[in-house]
């Protein structure tokens, strides 16, 4: 027969293992929480950073196979933090339309402004972006025709005629809007560049390993060349929603900082074989 020490202690022990259960089944509720993200980036090859995704039912999802050097740093980022990946390929207007309103968690890759605190969350420090959690630093060229005056001093155009483009949506694009030169229609990189090497538009703006892709790809590498002079230089991020950030405080960082850690530790490799692989 249990004495009434016995019975007390009996419950207690009961009490405690229960709070014990009780607060680990907490923590693996809010650890598998966050234990899938969706990311969306462009639905175009900008090899070596990106391939388009296959598509199934109007939308795509990742599978297996290689994608690009940005998306396979986040997908080595996302497994240190298990986390499952889900990349879904849209026009780039459309995936900044979706983080903005919560329906997906991420886009990449994407420079910062303070405009674009409107509708991402990017990493900072002391209100100041952080540009050690950055996917990538770029350079932006200026493509056109071989035969063409088109010339940039780091400032103005010279020899303009019928306009250079840039994809919409870009800060490069913005950037040509303001200067005056942008042409009444934009187009994709890979017609833009078309236009330029036929020397129907002026011009085209793009990254500069993106253009040698195209210019690769498209087989004009002795219709076109590359003004001097970059464009725009600066750092690509991986802006998060707000929405994702509120139900994960903390884990935001923990991301970017894999995210850097794979960056400095894979990156060079990863560019590498994507500059050097045939993909279909």
């Amino acid at each position: 027969m249990l004495r009434s020490k016995d019975f007390t202690s009996l419950w207690g022990y009961l009490v405690n293992s229960f709070l014990i259960i009780t607060l680990c089944l907490m923590f693996s509720f809010n650890v598998s929480a966050a234990d899938r993200m969706v990311l969306c980036y462009e639905n175009q090859d900008y090899l070596p950073y990106l391939k388009s995704l296959p598509v199934s039912d109007k939308r795509a999802e990742w599978i297996d196979a290689e994608t690009g050097v940005l998306p396979d740093l986040v997908k080595k980022a996302a497994d240190d933090l298990d986390i499952d990946v889900v990349f879904v390929n849209y026009p780039w207007l459309r995936c900044i339309d979706q983080l903005k309103h919560g329906k997906v968690d991420g886009v990449f890759p994407a420079i910062w402004t303070k405009a674009r605190d409107s509708w991402g969350v990017f990493p900072k420090r002391d209100g100041i972006i952080y540009s050690p959690y950055r996917l990538w630093h770029v350079r932006y060229l200026i493509y056109t025709q071989v035969h063409s005056r088109l010339a940039w001093n780091g400032e103005s155009f010279s020899g303009v005629f019928s306009g250079i483009a840039s994809p919409m949506g870009y800060i490069t694009t913005q950037k040509l809007e303001k200067l005056g030169v942008l042409p009444a229609k934009n187009f994709l990189p890979e017609q833009g560049f078309k236009l330029a090497a036929l020397g129907r538009i002026d011009g085209y703006v793009v990254e500069e390993s993106v253009g040698t892709h195209l210019l690769e790809k498209l087989e004009i590498e002795r219709e076109m060349k590359v003004l001097p002079t970059p464009f725009l230089m600066a750092d690509w991020y991986l802006p998060l929603s707000s929405q994702w950030v509120q139900k994960h405080p903390g884990l935001a960082e923990n991301f970017w900082q894999a995210i850097e850690k794979h960056r400095l530790q894979d990156g060079e490799l990863l560019y590498h074989f994507y500059r050097t692989i045939k993909l279909p």
